[in-house]
């Protein structure tokens, strides 16, 4: 069982929406005493809460880091719940972000920033790439 929580932003003509994804699964087991460590129904607002950041998160592309991942790092300060697809996706995440800021540093006008947020991110980061090389 999944729950799924819905983001959408408006201007008025213009409308954004990212889903995010959080599984209802059992309720976690403290190992050494064997109890759960909520009750169903704090469970269940707590799996409700991180869809919805999920959903915050892809709309506005924020968040890349996830505090669960910085508190379960190894001793190579790398994340160990990752698989590799959701590497690429956060490096492009942090190179899609780095490239926006770069733009808005530039003054990039607020219609090319929404043109690019609609673009698959490779092509987002290709295309600000070949407006900051016009621009400087």
């Amino acid at each position: 069982l999944f729950v799924e929580s819905t983001a959408i932003v408006s201007n008025g003509t213009e409308s954004y929406t990212a889903l995010g994804y959080s599984e209802h699964d059992q309720v976690p087991i403290f190992e050494k005493s064997g109890k759960q460590q909520m009750q169903k129904p704090q469970w269940t607002g707590a799996v409700s809460s991180y869809a919805r950041k999920y959903a915050l998160q892809g709309l506005f592309a924020i968040g890349e880091n996830d505090i669960d991942d910085l508190q379960n790092t190894n001793n190579n300060e790398t994340p160990i719940s990752k698989s590799d697809g959701n590497r690429k996706e956060e490096k492009a995440n942090e190179q899609l972000e780095r490239a926006l800021k770069k733009a808005n540093e530039l003054n990039a006008p607020m219609e090319k920033i929404l043109e690019w947020n609609k673009l698959p991110k490779v092509e987002a980061i290709k295309q600000i790439a070949a407006w900051i090389k016009e621009k400087k």
